[in-house]
């Protein structure tokens, strides 16, 4: 009788305390839940009204789709100013200014630039104001799509409601929301691949069929297509099924012949022919030289400094270290034998494996990120460059939340784990939501932080804290929103 009494009480205290209100997310339909939340990461990534990224890098990407449409062209010849010098992220080939990062998120991004097809003589009249627009408004897309692809990977694992606890996490609390949605960039669409690879994995898991290792390695070979770091998630697949799933081996390396004779193609085209790419080739081999950095300085930094550390930034994370151990634990467990372990992580989730193919994939999540947080910490610019937070570690983020998804659903009938887990996201939000209406921020980092890398770890001088002094950064997106609409309603309108 005292063991009833108990559960009831700590059935009610559950409906109390954050399990019935997640769980009321299971009336919906799944691909319901990832539209809502695709909608709602896209218009608070877009609240800001502005391009919330200072440096230069991102801008080469967003101007080569409209080179495209209006030139014909991969050049950004159009757009460099007369005297204007030479470096940083472009370069010239053959008298060709061309970018020095991957074109692949530019024709990524055609889509969304289609929209100033028709109004395309007034928007190059206009380029420095049209340019950060059209940036902000992909890159949060590719945003919104990696979100609603990281909750249906999740979901295949865990509940829906820890697969959304843990994407609203990677949507809201975490570096994702600077470094991955406020520009055209890498880091969005790493995500987005990466998240699908993690679900297609799953589904091949499941089924079997070979159709599903040619969509993960479609994922992966874009993956590297777009951040040339990324042949480490390339490399993780395929040792994965090397190990478990060699029948499928093949089938996941193909598509790198599908897309990678055609990349090769267009950027042979881009640098000016053949010798602007073995010249670009020779740069990349050189970059093997800048991995040398000691792993005891580059990890701790990704980790816990306060200028990049991602439990810095985004304390949650510290929090979801029980989840994921809980995760491994119960798995590891139910792998054994323990069927009622099992049952304890399966309530909710839509794919049914044997625990032991769980745990190779709990497994491998953490191992791919960990091989990522290695390779990032060996750079000799570790931090990133001149970021708000920690800017490579978002390449990590739905290897390190997948397992805090499976784990989740159990810990937050947890009343303290609850009320914590709601207090941490609610701080760690508000240290992105800073980044994302102030940044950059008065004094923001003075000199060169490649000549003097304390500054990463001064605890009385962070981005954090000057962004809460500095005032809200000037919304320019809004009015430039309301040229667009006026200049197509004139357009439609006889």
């Amino acid at each position: 009788g005292r063991a009833r009494r108990r559960g009831a009480r700590a059935q009610r205290g559950e409906r109390r305390h954050g399990a019935g209100v997640v769980e009321a997310l299971g009336a919906l339909s799944r691909g319901r839940l990832a539209a809502l939340l695709a909608v709602l990461v896209l218009v608070v990534y877009n609240a800001n009204g502005r391009e919330a990224y200072p440096t230069g890098d991102s801008r080469p990407t967003a101007l080569i789709p409209l080179s495209i449409l209006y030139q014909g062209n991969l050049d950004l010849n159009e757009y460099r100013p007369p005297g204007a010098p030479v470096g940083g992220p472009v370069r010239l080939e053959n008298g060709r200014l061309v970018s020095n990062y991957s074109p692949v998120p530019a024709f990524l991004s055609l889509p969304v630039y289609l929209l100033a097809w028709p109004h395309r003589a007034e928007i190059n009249g206009d380029i420095l104001r049209w340019t950060p627009f059209f940036s902000k408004l992909a890159g949060s897309i590719f945003a919104a799509l990696a979100t609603a692809a990281f909750f249906i990977a999740a979901s295949e694992l865990a509940s829906r409601p820890a697969a959304m606890l843990a994407a609203l996490v990677l949507a809201f609390a975490s570096p994702f929301w600077v470094s991955g949605g406020q520009t055209l960039g890498q880091h969005g669409l790493t995500v987005l691949c990466g998240s699908l690879g993690l679900l297609f994995l799953m589904r091949l898991e499941r089924s079997g069929s070979l159709r599903w290792a040619f969509l993960a390695g479609l994922a992966c070979a874009l993956a590297v297509g777009v951040r040339l770091t990324n042949g480490m998630l390339f490399a993780a697949f395929l040792a994965y099924l090397l190990l478990y799933r060699r029948r499928a081996a093949a089938a996941f390396a193909a598509p790198v012949l599908v897309l990678g004779l055609p990349l090769a193609l267009l950027l042979l085209s881009m640098l000016g022919g053949s010798g602007g790419g073995l010249e670009a080739f020779a740069f990349v081999a050189r970059i093997g030289d800048q991995f040398g950095n000691p792993l005891g300085a580059g990890l701790p930094g990704l980790l816990v400094s306060p200028g990049e550390g991602l439990l810095t930034w985004s304390p949650i994370f510290v929090l979801l270290i029980a989840p994921v151990v809980s995760a491994l634990r119960i798995t590891r467990k139910a792998s054994a034998g323990a069927s009622r372990s099992a049952a304890a992580l399966d309530r909710g989730s839509t794919l049914e494996m044997t625990p032991a193919v769980r745990l190779r994939l709990l497994v491998f999540c953490l191992a791919t990120a960990a091989a990522l947080l290695v390779l990032y910490s060996a750079y000799v610019a570790w931090w990133g460059g001149r970021t708000y937070g920690p800017r490579y570690v978002v390449d990590t983020l739905p290897f390190l939340l997948m397992p805090a998804a499976v784990g989740l659903g159990e810990w937050v009938r947890r009343r303290a784990f609850w009320a914590a887990f709601v207090a941490l996201f609610l701080l760690s939000s508000y240290v992105q939501l800073l980044g994302a209406f102030r940044y950059p921020c008065r004094g923001d980092r003075p000199g060169d932080v490649r000549r003097d890398e304390e500054r990463i770890w001064d605890w009385g001088r962070t981005d954090i804290e000057l962004c809460m002094k500095s005032p809200r950064r000037q919304a320019r997106d809004f009015e430039t929103m309301r040229r667009l609409a006026r200049m197509t309603w004139l357009e439609l309108t006889p």
